[in-house]
């Protein structure tokens, strides 16, 4: 069930839906159609545990990713600067890839 919590979490945050969906007794009703047995990630487990998991296995391959462009010369780091209306200083930067990630 870890991997079915897993992916469901994956769904959850890839989609910006409220944590709160999977308590909600339609997507209840949902899962019990499909797999009676399995009860979904709480909206605790999902602001928890489970993201937790998920940042972390993200980051490794958001780092091995640029760790690669890098390597390969195919990166770029940009910025963009302002200041609001309290003339307080913003930078952005930015690292632009060849493709998507």
């Amino acid at each position: 069930m870890e991997i079915l919590d897993a992916l469901c979490a994956k769904w959850i945050y890839r989609n910006a839906l409220p944590l709160l969906t999977t308590e909600s007794p339609s997507f209840l009703a949902f899962t019990r159609a499909l797999n009676p047995a399995y009860k979904p990630p709480s909206r605790w487990s999902l602001a928890g545990p489970l993201l937790n998991k998920d940042f972390k296995n993200l980051s490794l391959l958001v780092e091995s990713f640029i760790q690669r462009c890098v390597r390969d010369g195919t990166i770029v780091v940009g910025g963009d600067g302002w200041s609001d209306r309290l003339m307080n200083s913003v930078y952005n930067m930015l690292l632009f890839v060849p493709q998507p990630l």
